[in-house]
């Protein structure tokens, strides 16, 4: 049995130290600060926030006001299921794929911030040969045939010296920062922006409040706000 273990990540504390981070991360990669960015206002996973897809955003007449998007790990999961369950392994392969996309549909709204962002990933991507105008958030390296920037090198971005230079001065460490801090992030902003907790796993496409609640911290400063005002 291996020892190793995944090391947990949380969101940053406030709104200005992700924007922080964001910024410090655009400054050496764009589109990897944009596909972050994005992540922390759609509050999709890593893996389907990679994967977005212009057509997503904009058809012929512009831009969408908001679309659906199968989340891949739900998806999986209700193929799963339904393969081993003894009434619905026996319905015919288009009906379990249409089942599973219906049980993991996200609805995304896109707003003004997720607009502007698109469009400067796509500016940015003008300088990728690899970018085939598919995948938004499309890798520059050599051998990606325009497939989505991998979590792999996000995460070695994270936890890059640089940024951990950066975040010193401010009593900051990126120990626990990885892609799925910017999900995180996304339910702590909405909690403290008055959403309630069953609206957090609406938005999370989550399927129950106990995973939600998992998302959501408060630290001893804010516990101790909150005493002081009884």
């Amino acid at each position: 049995m291996s020892n190793s273990r995944k090391t947990l990540s949380f969101a940053p504390k406030s709104k200005d130290i992700t924007d922080f981070i964001l910024d410090k991360i655009y400054d050496v990669n764009p589109v990897v600060s944009n596909l972050l960015n994005m992540q922390r206002l759609t509050g999709l996973r890593f893996s389907d926030c990679r994967s977005l897809r212009v057509r997503q955003f904009i058809d012929r007449f512009g831009f969408v006001s908001e679309f659906t998007h199968v989340q891949q790990k739900l998806y999986n999961s209700a193929i799963t299921r339904m393969l081993n369950h003894p009434v619905k392994s026996e319905w015919p392969p288009e009906k379990i794929e249409r089942e599973a996309k219906n049980k993991s549909l996200l609805r995304i709204y896109v707003t003004e911030t997720m607009q502007k962002i698109v469009e400067d990933t796509l500016e940015q991507q003008k300088w990728n040969p690899y970018f085939t105008k598919d995948h938004l958030f499309a890798s520059s390296h050599a051998r990606s045939n325009g497939e989505p920037i991998t979590r792999q090198y996000v995460n070695r971005m994270l936890k890059s010296e640089s940024l951990t230079k950066a975040l010193a001065p401010l009593g900051l460490t990126n120990r626990n920062l990885g892609t799925h801090s910017f999900r995180k992030d996304f339910g702590q902003r909405l909690l403290e922006n008055g959403a309630t907790v069953v609206d957090i796993k609406d938005l999370l496409g989550q399927h129950s409040l106990e995973s939600t609640i998992r998302y959501l911290s408060s630290d001893d400063e804010k516990k101790r706000s909150l005493i002081e005002k009884l």
